[in-house]
Order: C-alpha cells, then structure tokens, then sequence
C-alpha cells in the first residue's frame, strides 16, 4: 500500500476532477476519478504515473465521445446556489405526517452536493450536510442524504 502520495502523481490525480462537468458528463468521469484514486492509494512507482496518463487519456477520450453523441444526455439541473429552496425526505413524524419537507441551501460543495437547513412543518429543526442530487424522491425509504429540486417529478 501507498505510504505518501508523489507530489507530482497528486498533481495528475487532480487532473481526474469532475466538479467542472455538466452533471451527465461527470458519470461518464467519475468512473475513472475513483479507480486513479484507488491506484495512487494502492500502488506505488513510475508505472502508476504511466498507468495515470493513459487513464487521464482514456477518461478524456470517454467524455468526448459522451458529449459529442449526446450519450446520457439530459437538461443539467442549475447548480444550486446559497438560499436556494429544495426538497429533501424526512421522517413524516418529525413533519406532520409528510415524507418530504423543503430546505434551505446553505452550503454548496459542488453542482450535486448541498448542506441544508430542513424546514419542518413542526417543531424540528434539522441541518444536513452533504446531501447528493437526485432526480426525484420516489421510492425512497428512511431519511437518505439526497435532495431535488421543487416540482421534479
């Protein structure tokens, strides 16, 4: 296993981010993201570095080919802003029966994943934090880390 990371293959597993990509290019992404991160945590010397630039070639070439044939193709939803209002699950005995609650942005880590402040149709206060876009709250049971936007389907 990796003890420490080379300064110039953390400098190349930067280069996998996928925070800047329209929400369905980064599924075609992240992929590849996750296996350069578990190589740099698992493996060690030149040939990770080789083993990094043809993935890094590899997940360019896959991102290009998703965007220019419209591959999983869809309206990216807007990222979210500070004071935005969105739709998570709740416990429906904290909220007068209901499953669903808004919330308030109050933090945005990238364009899918939010903290919130849940406004309860009670007396719960409620803040979560790293909550992850979905695109609609059917079928969802217990109270998972995920929000969407108002009126989604």
């Amino acid at each position: 296993m990796a003890a420490e990371i080379h300064p110039a293959v953390a400098r190349l597993l930067d280069t996998f981010r996928v925070d800047h990509l329209p929400g369905h290019l980064q599924a075609v992404s992240r992929p590849f993201r996750d296996l350069a991160q578990h190589l740099t945590g698992t493996l060690t010397g030149p040939e990770v570095t080789r083993a990094l630039e043809r993935l890094w070639d590899s997940k360019n070439w896959a991102v290009l080919a998703a965007a220019s044939a419209g591959v999983l193709e869809e309206a990216p939803a807007p990222t979210p802003e500070v004071g935005d209002v969105v739709l998570v699950p709740v416990d429906p005995a904290e909220n007068n029966g209901s499953g669903e609650a808004p919330a308030v942005v109050t933090r945005v880590w990238s364009a899918s994943t939010v903290n919130v402040r849940v406004l309860h149709d009670g007396d719960a206060v409620t803040w979560r934090g790293s909550l992850t876009y979905r695109e609609d709250l059917d079928g969802i049971e217990g109270v998972p880390a995920v929000w969407t936007r108002k009126g989604r389907a």
